[in-house]
């Protein structure tokens, strides 16, 4: 079953019986909410960006969760402590752990299919 898409004005219709918004809005609509998720958990701010940077120099740039069978040694990312549930806004250098991608998509794996 095909559908009109639901934006005032736009007339296309939907390939997906799921969908309720053509492709092109569809695709708007999933970056709107991108942003707004990165606005909210502060993930490009300027007080996270520089709080990981601190938290990768003073672990040596070295993966502290060893958490992979597939662990490189080498981090380059940094894992929030779970208890601040993604808000890097309130994180502070003790709220953060250097790792390797490999272990921080395993310890981050359980929690994100929950």
């Amino acid at each position: 079953m095909r559908r009109l898409c639901v934006e005032p004005g736009c007339g296309r219709i939907t390939i997906d019986i799921t969908r309720v918004t053509c492709e092109r809005h569809g695709a708007q609509t999933r970056q709107g909410r991108k942003m707004a998720k990165v606005a909210v958990q502060g993930t490009k701010s300027k007080h996270w960006i520089r709080l990981r940077q601190l938290a990768l120099e003073r672990d040596g740039y070295q993966c502290q969760l060893r958490a992979s069978r597939h662990c490189a040694g080498v981090a380059d990312t940094v894992h929030l402590a779970p208890r601040l549930g993604g808000n890097h806004w309130n994180a502070t250098l003790d709220d953060c752990v250097s790792a390797c991608r490999s272990c921080h998509g395993t310890v981050d794996a359980p929690r994100a299919t929950q």
